[in-house]
């Protein structure tokens, strides 16, 4: 009976170590790294993306989150390497073309110090989609770097697409200088106005009425009834006794 007690207790602790590294995972699915800084050198307490080995050689990056990546399409890149932070050195990357390095930086005790812990759960084979930052221009205006575990869409703007857009808002204008009403507006007015046809009504209550859960309730679920069964066999254990 005791070797039974042990293997449970092993079993609850593997289904618990299990529930904090999957609870770990999805907290990254969507997590926003704030970049203030593109192929410069560090500040304190920021992000800071570098695009060639000169630009990381130049950073003094060596207190911060290490995240190396590659291209996948558009603003879309794909972790080639688990994070890791230098320690006080610093790194050695070697870049591919169109490779990048997303770095976080915090001391320990500064207002960072979420995403630089963040950043180092990040894991090869994730993603980063990047918002508000350029690049080529070397500029981020509200940048943010979105973690997610899988490939999220791609929005590519062809020249055929720019093109309809200005012929569109060229006809907007004309209608609104005759008719005197500002179209953007009107579709504004009409996308803000609440929907109260019955296809909305029941979308909603289908929203509020689904209770799936997420990999991680259910893992917690399973280490429950462990411990459960645990308890029970310890329990039973000292009843013998």
């Amino acid at each position: 009976m005791k070797k039974l007690v042990t293997v449970l207790i092993v079993m609850t602790l593997i289904a618990a170590m299990s529930a904090l590294l999957v609870s770990a995972e999805t907290d990254l699915d969507g997590y926003e790294f704030d970049i203030t800084l593109v192929d410069t050198v560090v500040k304190g307490e920021t992000g800071l993306i570098l695009t060639s080995e000169t630009a990381l050689a130049a950073s003094s990056v060596k207190w911060s989150v290490i995240i190396h990546c590659e291209k996948v399409e558009g603003n879309v890149y794909k972790v080639k390497a688990d994070a890791f932070g230098a320690g006080g050195n610093m790194p050695t990357v070697t870049f591919a073309k169109d490779d990048i390095v997303i770095t976080i930086h915090s001391d320990g005790t500064g207002a960072n110090v979420p995403q630089k812990t963040a950043a180092l759960e990040v894991k090869k084979g994730m993603y980063f989609s990047l918002e508000g930052i350029n690049l080529t221009a070397g500029t981020a205006v509200n940048g943010k770097a979105i973690c997610t575990l899988t490939k999220p869409d791609v929005t590519v703007v062809s020249e055929t697409d720019e093109i309809s857009d200005e012929i569109s808002d060229e006809i907007s204008d004309e209608i609104s200088d005759e008719t005197g009403t500002d179209i953007s507006e009107a579709a504004s007015e009409a996308e803000t106005s609440p929907d109260t046809s019955p296809t909305a009504s029941i979308e909603s209550e289908i929203a509020v009425d689904d209770d799936g859960f997420d990999t991680v309730t259910i893992v917690l679920i399973v280490a429950a009834v462990i411990a459960v069964i645990v308890v029970a066999g310890v329990i039973i254990t000292k009843k013998k006794k």
